[in-house]
């Protein structure tokens, strides 16, 4: 939003659509968006307009995020936006996480490891140190840095303090 002589006004993204397009448009992470932020996607996805724009029929809005219990900085959704929203909750599989992982190429020791040791896919501990381990922290921050180990290998505790930090930073 921005001020202007005569009130409050939106800025719409440039990504959006002006005509017709078979697309799908995620709102990634909703619950930790400023109220202002998600009273503009409450008129969006209940009127499919925001200030003078409108949404093309043939858009598809979704939006997605954590749950407040799963500590990820969310907090509480607005409660007008919250009820127009169908609610999924995704749970985790260890043999399609590691299906999806040997398709798409993650590190033979991460699939092992987890193989392995499959309670730590999903670990969501008040006390764990180093913050929840999660499919995604170890697809998209442990296995990265298993492939960066393959190219310029560190000391053991070198490697220990770069996965705690990417299970602490997701990156």
């Amino acid at each position: 939003p921005y001020n202007t002589e005569t009130g409050v006004r939106w800025s719409v993204p440039a990504v959006f659509p002006r005509e017709n397009a078979k697309i799908v448009i995620l709102f990634d992470e909703l619950a930790q968006a400023t109220a202002d932020v998600q009273k503009a996607i409450f008129q969006l996805l209940t009127d499919r307009k925001i200030g003078d724009y409108t949404m093309p029929d043939d858009v598809i809005m979704l939006a997605g995020g954590n749950r407040l219990e799963d500590r990820s900085g969310a907090a509480q959704m607005l409660d007008a936006t919250r009820s127009r929203l169908r609610h999924f909750e995704m749970r985790v599989d260890v043999d399609e996480w590691l299906d999806h992982g040997f398709r798409v190429g993650y590190h033979p020791m991460l699939l092992a490891y987890i193989k392995s040791n499959p309670s730590e896919l999903l670990v969501r501990d008040e006390k764990e140190r180093y913050g929840s381990r999660s499919p995604r922290t170890w697809g998209d921050g442990i296995n990265k840095l298993l492939f960066l180990n393959d190219k310029a290998p560190l000391t053991p505790h070198m490697f220990q303090a770069e996965v705690a930090t990417n299970i602490v930073t997701g990156k």
